[in-house]
């Protein structure tokens, strides 16, 4: 994302990544409540590769109860992010969980989160066949005002595209993974 300088920018709260990395898989990031892209940088002094972020909250009520969604087009079998918080207050538990198309928990991962203790990112991972969405919440004080970023994937299996399918017309057959 480009903030042009600003410390955050304002996206969508259903943002859409398509075909993401060439995989042939849309991620949709479903925002409970308020969804920014922050530059850490700015906001907390914190580099690495990509020193952006994405925070889901309610900047009114400084509340998200809902948490975040990340939705695949296609299933997944495994899925991480890297998580946490440059704030003044403790965040309580972050916490991914992972569900398949039936809506059954596959997986879940999670740390609690002290601001004096841990480093401003961690690793949260989740894995098992069949993953369409990931559940991204925190507790504490002020419900998910935490930051997430690089989420990262492997696809379940083979994903076929179609495109062109008319009568009489050529088809286009793409198969990925």
């Amino acid at each position: 994302f480009n903030t042009s300088g600003a410390l955050y920018e304002d996206v969508s709260e259903t943002l859409l990544l398509a075909d993401v990395g060439g995989s042939g898989v849309d991620v949709t990031i479903e925002g409970g409540e308020d969804n920014r892209i922050y530059d850490l940088v700015q906001f907390g002094g914190y580099t690495f590769p990509g020193p952006q972020a994405l925070i889901d909250w309610n900047w009114g009520t400084y509340q998200n109860y809902h948490g975040t969604d990340i939705v695949f087009s296609a299933p997944v079998n495994s899925m991480s992010l890297i998580a946490g918080d440059f704030g003044i207050d403790d965040d309580g538990q972050i916490k991914i969980s992972a569900f398949d198309a039936a809506g059954t928990l596959v997986d879940s991962d999670s740390i609690w989160w002290n601001v004096n203790a841990n480093p401003p990112f961690a690793l949260l991972s989740v894995s098992g066949g069949g993953i369409v969405r990931v559940h991204y919440s925190s507790g504490g004080q002020r419900t998910n005002s935490t930051f997430f970023d690089d989420i990262t994937f492997e696809l379940d299996g083979p994903i076929l595209s179609v495109s062109g399918l008319a009568a009489g017309g050529t088809a286009t057959l793409i198969v990925n993974n």
